[in-house]
């Protein structure tokens, strides 16, 4: 439906609205890929190479992520009790975390949930 309405917009700014199937399809696959030594010819499987390609079934939108897409916006859960946003800038590979729930945005326990998906790196809470 966003698509429908704003698919215009989002493809002209090169952005997309990720579902939260994709993220946790990567949550889920993280650890192979982290102990993987051939990172470019991990297999993520054939649902995250379809949103990467642009070719996702069902979907009205055709861009593939870096190619036409440079920031990609999706849901993340932590914890499994706990919903962020993340605002992810492929292009200068840099993640923001949108979180409106106080406790959680504690920076020690943002940067377990974080690094818990994606290893030591810079957080920006906002």
């Amino acid at each position: 439906m966003l698509w429908r309405r704003r698919g215009i917009y989002l493809q002209k700014e090169r952005m997309v609205i990720l579902d939260q199937y994709f993220i946790k399809t990567i949550q889920s696959n993280w650890s192979a890929f982290s102990a993987d030594n051939d990172k470019l010819q991990f297999e993520w499987g054939k649902n995250v190479a379809q949103y990467v390609t642009g070719k996702s079934k069902g979907q009205k939108m055709k861009l593939g992520l870096g190619r036409d897409v440079d920031t990609v916006y999706t849901p993340m859960n932590w914890g499994g009790d706990h919903w962020v946003g993340l605002c992810i800038k492929l292009t200068e590979g840099h993640v923001t975390v949108f979180d409106s729930y106080v406790p959680h945005t504690e920076i020690e326990y943002a940067m377990d949930c974080y690094e818990e998906f994606v290893g030591d790196a810079k957080v920006n809470n906002e």
